[in-house]
């Protein structure tokens, strides 16, 4: 969801955050059709038009992010090796 969510404009972002929704209750719940639903659909059907151009999500999210004004940024997680198998 974050590519449908994270670019919606900043007045429905707005929104959103100041009228949290119940547990279990989805965000496209709590929109109604003065603020946000056409936002919310639009954004949806601009991100499938972008994800038919797409081989994978990475570009996508790349695709997404250039065309909304935004940035990827990608961090690196150091975990420790797996210890060797016991023979």
């Amino acid at each position: 969801m974050p590519l449908i969510y994270d670019t919606l404009d900043d007045d429905v972002a707005e929104y959103l955050k100041n009228n949290k929704h119940p547990p279990g209750v989805r965000w496209r719940r709590q929109l109604t059709e003065n603020i946000g639903v056409r936002a919310l659909v639009s954004r949806c059907y601009e991100v499938i038009g972008m994800s038919k151009t797409c081989v994978n999500m990475r570009e996508l999210r790349d695709k997404v992010a250039q065309h909304y004004g935004r940035r990827m940024v990608q961090f690196s997680l150091p975990l420790p090796y797996p210890p060797p198998p016991n023979k």
